[in-house]
């Protein structure tokens, strides 16, 4: 319980945060969280950069609360689509995690994906976790490069990458950083594949209190957590670029909501036009409440009105008696 305060206080911090992390020559979105890419060598050709272990602090870790019992690998996460409550973080091994995500994201994306911008790039968004009653979530992004790049963006090098994770107001994130046995694991789920992977990295998030108060099902969920990510870099000359970031086909391949069925555009529409009613504050009538109110009504009035009658049938009888008794 302690842990866990400690990382509702940390979130909070993140919620005041999100949007100020800037990103150096590119014009900031409100409401998004940037962080800069990293460079070539994260490639899995090539041996990848060694990254400092998460320090203790690290809200993951600490909500997690790893024991020596911790599962060996991510078949028993996969089957029951994630980490729905609190009390099973114990069992999410973030090293298997890391290796079978980035596996499944590259098969993905090798045999079905094609790319839609000019960078050539392709993202991949899962969630180890999401707690239900809290709205605290654990998200992880993969980017690959599945073709060449193409225009401008030829002359872009990799390590000139920033990356913008955007919500809409729906949640708050914080960027995690990960273990050096988290990235190695993550270049073993490459191994066997094409393609060259361009980015790892995870994040702590919070869904905004006032959405999930009431039962949100689980496609209306989806839409909360899927965020719009962009990659804004420069040429070799000095020019500005940007190009969105596809994830529609590679998302919730591995934990939550991956046996989940995708919405279609037309309900993501909808969820997403849809105004926040505050419940209680809107009484819905129309029709078959507007049909009992208006019965009980007549009713109630026919009963008010015979009594009044009644009363002023018996004050005229009690008028009367008193006048005869008065000319007697």
């Amino acid at each position: 319980m302690r842990r866990s305060n400690i990382l509702r206080a940390l979130l909070g911090v993140a919620a005041l945060c999100t949007g100020v992390s800037a990103i150096e020559n590119a014009g900031d979105a409100a409401g998004a969280i940037h962080f800069p890419g990293p460079s070539i060598l994260s490639t899995p050709a090539t041996p990848a950069i060694p990254a400092p272990e998460a320090p203790e602090s690290d809200p993951l870790i600490a909500l997690i609360k790893r024991s020596s019992d911790l599962v060996s690998d991510l078949s028993s996460l996969f089957k029951r689509g994630g980490i729905r409550n609190e009390a099973d973080t114990k069992n999410l091994d973030l090293e298997s995690w890391s290796r079978d995500t980035v596996k499944l994201c590259a098969d993905k994306l090798n045999k079905t994906v094609i790319p839609n911008n000019p960078s050539g790039v392709a993202g991949c968004w899962n969630l180890p976790l999401l707690v239900d009653s809290t709205g605290i979530f654990a998200a992880d992004l993969r980017i690959f490069r599945i073709a060449d790049p193409t225009g401008d963006w030829k002359d872009v090098e990799v390590s000139s990458y920033n990356i913008s994770v955007q919500y809409d107001g729906s949640a708050a994130i914080q960027p995690r950083n990960m273990t050096v046995m988290e990235r190695r694991a993550s270049l073993e789920g490459m191994k066997g594949s094409n393609l060259t992977k361009l980015v790892d990295t995870q994040f702590i998030g919070n869904l905004d209190k006032s959405l999930i108060s009431g039962q949100l099902n689980d496609s209306e969920l989806k839409v909360m957590v899927t965020p719009t990510i962009s990659i804004y870099a420069k040429t070799k000359t000095g020019k500005a670029v940007n190009t969105t970031v596809s994830i529609e086909s590679s998302k919730f391949l591995n934990g939550v909501f991956a046996e989940t069925k995708d919405l279609n555009q037309k309900e993501k529409d909808e969820i997403k036009k849809e105004p926040f009613e505050l419940p209680g504050t809107k009484i819905e009538i129309v029709p078959a409440g507007l049909y009992f109110y208006a019965a009980y009504t007549f009713v109630g009035l026919t009963i008010f009105g015979f009594g009044t009658l009644e009363r002023a049938k018996f004050r005229d009888q009690y008028r009367s008696r008193l006048a005869g008794q008065g000319s007697r």
